[in-house]
């Protein structure tokens, strides 16, 4: 057997060793050390020179301590002359009490600053450095190698690891960034970034060259990430971000369809948090470098964010252009399930536009997208979403009935019934459109069908309303729930009249417009219309704090006009008409 040359830990080995050896040594020094722990025994004062290395027959490294040295029974630690310090290497609350005989507790957390001391210094040439351009940086790397060495090297030992295992577990997260780097798996590298709290701006990398599959495959992940049913919207946008951070540093060595498909996932994802004037300006920025196929897939993304940002106009005509083209170029080459798909969901956002401006010929539009559809259910089931708030707006009953049927998510023959069954499925995509749908339609259509149905929805949405709201997650629909709820109160003595009707039918309409916590006209219609109903419910003493929070948003945001207004009439009076001129 070959025997092991064994050498002390010097800056001489350092330099041969690879960034991968190298945490593979900390993890090493972890691992013996939390050893001698479970045994009785701290170190107090281990530094490189107390380290020995060797390597075996593959070149992986092997660490052992100095037989000279050694480690100090946990029951001894007050006895002075069984410890040693070193100054570069033991934690302060060791030298404070060696050198000046201070009752300092210690324990293994002096460890965990010694063993931090030598992984600082063991990666002191391995942190990422702007002035030189040819050598690979990782910022994600740098940003938890930085918070590791902190955390494990705090000058208070309350603020340090508790124990090895726990700065084990922060030293493996090094250890799998480095080699999701080293495959070039960007996708991977920048969600472990988001989940770490990691700022967009750090995570560029710089590095000579770009691994463009490795490119591709990120953005192919993205965009799975942006067309599933679950989105996490900022999570996307942080990736789709850093994404494109690589993307203008290499340009050159991308190509047109690579830039294309990125842009493509970053409209998707401005859109999807409300930045929808970003979305236009990147879908513009790409136009050049789009294939037919793109400019299909993108038409509608992008009339999205204009009906979002209400530009329905623009947006119609758009959708009415997309649809148009698409036309064209089936009826020269035949369609596919994805032309399919395109075609409906152009024709199911023009219709939705058209009912905005109030134009003719809306239904026949949402038809149209279920048959383009084909065998896309969900897209079908979303369009007959649409149908069921369009039937609303238009007073049809029939019609709502109608498509109600043919809803998956409407199961039973009794509107309770369907918000039993809805409640009982919050995991489902599509649940607050569905809850929206029901709650719009029940107060339109059947709160006259008798008292014992109106009991009965009632007597459902009440304790779910408790639940949701003990979570203290105050979020819709829940402020949907409360009106309704507050409204079937108040039919029992004195009757629903119109302008309560309208005001319901208001806030369901406009919460549905709302984009994330975006501060705009939105909010300032949905204060108008809680102060109205508390107005009208004789809950006067609540619009104290509709005030209070308008105010506070307007100042956050620098809404200083409307801010100035609310202070000086502390009411929601007028407030519309002085946004309005």
């Amino acid at each position: 057997m070959k025997s092991e040359n064994k050498e002390i830990l010097s800056d001489k080995l350092l330099k041969r060793l690879s960034l991968t050896q190298k945490l593979n040594l900390i993890k090493q020094i972890i691992d013996k050390t939390e050893a001698a722990h479970h045994s009785g025994y701290v170190f107090l004062s281990l530094e490189p020179k107390c380290i020995m290395v060797s390597f075996d027959e593959i070149s992986a490294v092997k660490v052992s301590f100095h037989e000279q040295y050694q480690a100090v029974l946990r029951k001894d630690i007050g006895k002075k002359n069984q410890i040693s310090i070193s100054d570069d290497f033991s934690a302060p609350e060791v030298r404070t009490f060696v050198l000046y005989n201070s009752a300092e507790t210690i324990d293994e957390t002096a460890d965990v600053y010694s063993v931090g001391g030598i992984a600082k210094w063991v990666l002191k040439d391995e942190l990422s450095r702007p002035d030189l351009d040819t050598v690979p940086q990782n910022m994600v790397f740098d940003g938890l190698a930085e918070r590791f060495l902190r955390v494990s090297t705090e000058l208070d030992p309350k603020y340090r690891y508790p124990n090895m295992d726990q700065m084990r577990k922060a030293l493996d997260e090094l250890i799998q960034v480095n080699d999701i780097f080293q495959k070039k798996q960007y996708y991977e590298l920048f969600n472990i970034a988001y989940e770490r709290d990691i700022f967009p701006e750090r995570c560029r990398i710089c590095v000579d060259f770009l691994n463009t599959s490795g490119f591709k495959n990120a953005v192919d992940q993205l965009q799975t990430a942006l067309t599933s049913d679950y989105v996490d919207k900022y999570r996307a946008l942080y990736i789709y971000e850093a994404l494109a951070s690589v993307a203008k540093a290499h340009s050159d060595e991308l190509s047109p369809e690579a830039i294309a498909g990125l842009g493509i996932q970053g409209v998707r994802a401005y859109n999807n948090v409300g930045n929808h004037i970003a979305a236009i300006f990147l879908a513009k920025s790409i136009e050049n470098f789009l294939t037919k196929d793109d400019r299909f897939e993108l038409m509608p993304i992008i009339a999205s964010a204009y009906t979002d940002s209400y530009q329905y106009e623009e947006a119609y005509h758009l959708q009415k252009q997309n649809i148009e083209e698409l036309q064209k170029w089936i009826a020269t080459h035949g369609t596919t399930q994805q032309y399919k798909v395109f075609l409906g969901r152009s024709y199911s956002g023009m219709a939705c536009n058209m009912v905005r401006m109030g134009m003719p010929g809306a239904l026949e539009s949402f038809k149209k997208a279920i048959d383009a559809f084909g065998e896309s259910k969900g897209n079908i089931q979303i369009t007959i979403c649409h149908i069921l708030h369009y039937a609303c707006e238009i007073k049809d009953k029939n019609l709502y009935i109608e498509y109600a049927s043919q809803y998956e998510y409407f199961v039973g023959n009794t509107p309770a019934e369907w918000l039993r069954n809805i409640l009982s499925q919050r995991h489902i995509s599509e649940y607050y459109f569905a809850l929206y749908a029901l709650l719009k339609g029940i107060f339109m259509f059947f709160l006259s069908d008798g008292e014992e149905e109106e009991e009965a929805i009632y007597c459902i949405l009440q304790p779910f309303y408790a639940h949701e709201f003990e979570k203290k997650e105050y979020t819709y629909p829940l402020p949907l729930i409360e009106y309704y709820l507050a409204l079937i109160e108040m039919t029992r003595s004195n009757g629903i009249t119109k302008q309560v009707k309208e005001l319901f039918q208001q806030a369901i309409s406009y919460d549905l417009d709302v984009v994330g916590g975006r501060f705009n006209i939105q909010k300032v219609i949905r204060a108008s219309i809680l102060w109205k109903f508390n107005l009208l419910n004789g809950h006067d003493a609540r619009n104290q704090q509709v005030i209070w929070n308008l105010q506070a948003e307007a100042k956050d945001n620098r809404w200083d006009k409307l801010y100035n207004v609310l202070k000086e009439k502390e009411s929601m009076e007028g407030v519309l008409r002085f946004e309005e001129a």
